[in-house]
This record gives structure tokens, C-alpha cells and sequence, in this order.
């Protein structure tokens, strides 16, 4: 059990960072600190040495204020003698010769022992974390005893019992599959605790088609609702096929305004907790709202199927079409054919012939563009599946990223984007506050006088770099606007699809693709949409997906007759199908606008 004076405070460098909420825990966590403290376990330990690389740097006295000065090196000092009589694992010579007791330790003490295995084998490491040693006499059995054993303890953590479960063993840590299954399902039993007695928080997840809705569609989003009305009247009276599938776009809104999928995983919708969470180095993140996002579009799915039946339409022929017939009218493709399985076929079957169509339009995309045709023997030649990061795009420079030294973007983020930057909360403005600076500077007035002490650095970077200057009055303003709006968009979106920019946009692209500040892809879906993909329909690239495609192809899923799983997997792929068709659509569109 996690103490309570452990409070999870963890380390950011320089302006790039999260620090006000982080340094109020650690006032807190030294607030508590008296002479002849005693550790009590690892957790504290790490985390008083993480409070000290923020008092190595003044962050913590800066945020303190000068007052604070003696109060804090006293408290320091106890907080170095505490951590050096505890962190024994950090000191190879000693582990060495203590190796038996270490060892006898860990086997005694598997809620220590845990964190320090997790700590050392799964979870992401930063850079400035000191490497960890443990005995040498620690077989890779003892190491499932302990986990074993830690399972069993009435209140295990959640968050680890959930990595325990996708562990992907390795010569130096492995999991029998029966302690895999166990972790499963204390994750199982911990996560229905929180709700037990009705103490959780419920969302109705609602997709209606009724009449009068006021714009033809309404959309809601809060914790008490998620869902889609839609106008029945409206729907009744536009059935042909093009309109039936921009429903997806405009109604269902699976994508935004860029025509980027809004199914991936984005932090800015995370809380703060699941941001900095525990998560395997190739785990897939997933939040509360991803979650409501996915409740979500897949009522929209069952909901629209039912009602397009209800009119003796159905989607697998309305899919049929766009490849079959509309790309042929409107493109001049020839022989982009696919063939779904019949709506009335069980969804086991159903599912067993759905992924392996996913993976071939993939495949003959890819075969047009290289080749300008499709040869449907070629096609059934090519056996190995072709990655979906690997699609190539028709249009030129489709998406453009950050580029991996630019440094300078990765500060502004935290700086100006992020909400926990510590340059965003202003005592003098009481509850007027905004979530971040870029939200009070496009939006409200800032005056130097505002700032806090500790976040003059900050705000220092921010001038010297250009993106923001003190005018008469001393009124904090943006400059370089143009360029502060591209790093934004691709913050909140994870890309720039620069077909969608206005020329203005688009010539401050141009300088930062000069400059080597962006990357440009020509890929058919973002690196975000790729990884959203390869998190459902494989395990290659995430522990934690749900390898639906494998499972159907290799006869792993369950049996014949859970229907209802069989379903909602079908209903997955098929959100997944139309989310490539409205890209390769994008796509075409965007290269005949270009070209004209």
C-alpha cells in the first residue's frame, strides 16, 4: 500500500514543463519532513530525490519565495539523510555484497520489490533517473514469485496491476501466463471497486434520431452525457449514398475539419493523472475521454446500421459502392473492388473476412499510386501485410510534424499550450483564469506586473525567442503569430495537413520546413491514426491492443457463440473501414483540387 505522505511528484527540466502543479505536491511532501525522519518505502525515497533536483535548480525556492530560504535547506538536509540511509539499490557495491540479504529482502517485501521490478523492466525511464541494481542470486522465477505474491496483497495498485497484465516477457523478467490472467482480473476486481455502491461517476452514452433536433444535429460531451441527436426527418430525406456516408464526417463527426480522425489517443483530452500515470514503453495510452469517444462512435455505429436497415439499405453495400463504383465515376479507377460479407452472415464470420478486406485496400491503394493501375494478381502475390504507416499518400507534403531536434517547439508547448505550464495561473486575477497562456493572450489582457517570480524564466524565454513582447503599458502580447498557431494546431491535433491552411499559414510553413523546424510525411494517415489502427488490429507495435485482425485470422477469439463480442468487434472494424475510406477519399480529393 502507498503511503500517504508519497504524493508522485515527478521532474521537469527548464521552462519546458508542468512545475506548478509539481512543486505545490513537493511543498507539501517537505512540509511533512522532521528530524529523524524514516522512509518507508521506495517510492518515498524516489520521490524526495526527485524534490532535490528542484532545489539543485532554485525551481522550488523561487516558487517559494526568498522568506523560504533557511526553511527549505533545513528541510533538504533531512530529506538527503533520509534518502541515504534508504536507497540501497542504487549503489552497485553494495548490492553486490549484500547480495543474499537483498535477495531474502525482496521475496519478504513483494510492495517494494514490485516497484522496484516495474521500475527497472517497464516503466518509461527519464533521462536523469539514477539505473537501479538488484541481486544477482534474484532468478527470473524469484521475480514471478514476488509479483505472484504482490497480486494477492488486499490492495495492489491499479495502475500496476494493469501493466502486469500486457507484460511481454524478456530472458531478464517473464510472467507465466496464469499470473498474466491473475493481474487481469484483480485489475478487473479493483476497477469495479471504484464504482461499487454507486460512488463512481456515470455517463450516459445516448445516439438519437428524433424529430425538430435544432441544426439538424446536436452533439454533447460533458461527464453526465455523451451523445448525437440527430434530426430523423432530415436523415429520411437524404439517402443517397455519397450523403449516407458523410454522415460519418459531418453528423458522426468521426473526423474534424482536417479531415484527421478523431478516434487516436490525444493528451490534451487526459487528465493530469493519466498524463503522467505509470505506462509500459509500448503500451497504447488511453484516457476517460478516448474512452467516451469510443462508447461512443460505436452507438453511432449500431444506431445508423439499425436505421439504414430499417430503409432496406445496409453499410457493407454502401462501402461496396464508394470502392466498386464511385471511385471508377469520379477518379477512373479501375478494378478497386472489394466484397464485404452479407449483413445477414453471424458476426464471427463476418469478422473473419472484414480485416483481411482492411488490409487488402491498403495494399491496392498503395499499388495504384506506385503503379497508376491494379493488378489484382499482383495483389494476391504480395502475401506480407503492408504496415498501415507505411500507405503512401498522391498528395504532396500531406502532413507535416515537428521536427525531433526542434527543440524550441517542445518548449513552447509547455510553455504556452499546456495547461499545467507554470506561466498560466495569475493570483491577481482571481477566478478569471484561462487553462493556458495562449487562451488568455488571444482572448484577454496580461501585464507584466502579473508575474510571478518563478515564472519570470518563462516568460524571459518567451520574449527571446520572439513569440511574445512587452508594449507600452507593459501589456504582455503575441508576435510571430503565425508561427505560434502551426505549433498550436499541431499540439492539439498531433499534425498540419497544409492543404487545409490558408496562404498565409501556408507561407509560414514553407519558412519551417526551410528551416528545418517541421517534417513532412506523404503518408495516408497520420502517425496517430496508424498507431489508433495497429492498436485494434494487432499486437505488434502495442502490448496492450487488441489484435482483432490475428485473433480471427488464427482462430483465437472466442467461440461461435458470443455473439455480442463478435459484434462489437465487427462494429470496430467497421469504424476503422470507413475511416480509411473518408482518407483515400481526402486524398484523391485534395490531389484533383491541387492539380486543377
Amino acid at each position: 500500500m502507498v503511503k500517504e505522505r508519497y504524493r508522485g511528484v515527478e521532474y521537469y527540466e527548464g521552462p519546458d514543463l508542468a512545475k506548478g502543479y509539481m512543486l505545490d505536491k513537493a511543498k507539501e511532501v517537505y512540509e511533512e519532513l522532521s528530524i529523524g525522519h524514516a522512509i518507508k518505502n521506495i517510492n518515498e525515497a524516489l520521490e524526495l530525490y526527485i524534490i532535490n533536483q528542484y532545489v539543485k535548480d532554485n525551481t522550488l525556492l523561487l516558487y517559494l519565495g526568498e522568506d523560504k530560504e533557511e526553511w527549505l535547506k533545513e528541510k533538504n538536509r533531512i530529506a538527503n539523510s533520509s534518502v541515504g540511509k534508504y536507497i540501497i539499490f542504487k549503489q552497485y557495491q553494495l548490492v553486490m555484497k549484500h547480495d543474499v540479504e537483498l535477495r531474502e529482502y525482496m521475496l519478504i517485501y513483494p510492495e517494494g520489490s514490485t516497484n522496484l521490478l516495474l521500475d527497472k523492466y517497464l516503466l518509461k525511464h527519464r533521462d536523469e533517473r539514477e539505473k537501479s541494481y538488484l541481486p544477482q542470486s534474484l532468478t527470473v522465477e524469484d521475480k514471478e514469485q514476488i509479483i505472484n505474491t504482490y497480486l494477492d496483497l488486499n490492495k495492489p495498485n491499479l495502475n500496476y496491476t494493469r501493466l502486469l497484465s500486457n507484460v511481454q516477457n524478456t530472458k531478464e523478467f517473464a510472467l507465466d501466463a496464469r499470473v498474466k490472467l491473475k493481474a487481469k482480473r484483480v485489475s478487473e476486481r479493483l476497477e469495479s471497486e471504484l464504482f461499487k455502491d454507486g460512488s463512481g461517476l456515470g455517463t450516459d452514452i445516448v445516439v438519437e434520431f428524433k424529430e425538430n433536433v435544432e441544426g439538424t444535429v446536436k452533439q454533447h460531451f460533458t461527464l453526465s452525457k455523451v451523445g448525437t441527436e440527430v434530426d430523423k426527418k432530415w436523415l429520411e430525406s437524404n439517402l443517397d449514398n455519397p450523403t449516407l456516408l458523410n454522415n460519418f464526417i459531418y453528423i458522426f463527426e468521426f473526423v474534424n475539419k482536417d479531415m484527421v480522425s478523431k478516434f487516436p489517443y490525444n493528451e490534451i483530452y487526459a487528465s493530469v493523472f493519466e498524463r503522467f500515470g505509470f505506462t509500459h514503453e509500448k503500451e497504447y495510452k488511453t484516457c476517460t475521454a478516448f474512452s467516451m469517444r469510443e462508447s461512443l462512435s460505436l452507438a453511432q455505429m449500431h444506431v445508423y446500421c439499425s436505421f439504414l436497415r430499417s430503409k432496406n439499405k445496409n453499410i457493407e453495400s454502401i462501402i461496396e459502392w464508394f470502392f466498386n463504383a464511385y471511385l471508377k465515376e469520379e477518379f477512373y479507377i479501375e478494378d478497386f473492388n472489394i466484397k464485404l460479407p452479407p449483413t445477414d452472415n453471424p458476426n464471427f464470420e463476418k469478422c473473419k473476412s472484414i480485416f483481411p478486406t482492411i488490409e487488402s485496400i491498403i495494399k491496392k491503394y498503395r499499388f495504384y499510386l506506385e503503379d497508376g493501375y491494379i493488378d489484382e494478381e499482383l495483389l494476391q502475390m504480395e502475401s506480407k501485410p503492408l504496415p498501415f504507416s507505411e500507405c503512401p499518400s498522391m498528395t504532396n507534403d500531406r502532413y507535416l510534424y515537428i521536427a525531433p531536434n526542434n527543440d524550441e517547439a517542445r518548449i513552447l508547448k509547455n510553455v504556452m499550450f499546456s495547461d499545467q505550464s507554470n506561466i498560466t495561473y495569475f493570483p491577481k486575477y482571481g477566478d478569471s483564469q484561462y487553462n493556458t497562456l495562449i487562451e488568455r493572450l488571444e482572448a484577454d489582457k496580461l501585464y507584466l506586473q502579473d508575474i510571478e517570480d518563478y515564472q519570470k524564466p518563462s516568460l524571459d524565454w518567451l520574449v527571446e525567442y520572439n513569440y511574445v513582447t512587452v508594449i507600452d503599458g507593459n501589456e504582455i502580447v503575441l508576435v510571430n503569430r503565425n508561427r505560434t498557431l502551426i505549433y498550436y494546431y499541431i499540439y492539439n491535433n498531433g499534425v498540419v495537413v497544409p492543404s487545409k491552411l490558408s496562404e498565409n499559414l501556408k507561407q509560414e510553413v514553407d519558412k519551417l520546413l526551410n528551416e528545418g523546424a517541421l517534417i513532412a510525411e506523404n503518408t495516408l494517415l497520420t502517425r496517430h491514426e496508424a498507431d489508433y489502427i495497429d492498436f485494434y488490429l494487432n499486437k505488434s507495435n502495442f502490448i496492450n491492443g487488441y489484435d482483432l485482425r490475428n485473433k480471427y485470422l488464427h482462430g483465437t477469439s472466442s467461440g461461435h457463440d458470443n455473439e455480442n463480442e463478435h459484434y462489437m468487434s465487427y462494429l470496430h472494424a467497421l469504424r476503422i473501414l470507413i475511416t480509411i475510406l473518408i482518407k483515400i477519399n481526402d486524398d484523391l480529393c485534395t490531389t484533383k483540387v491541387e492539380s486543377d
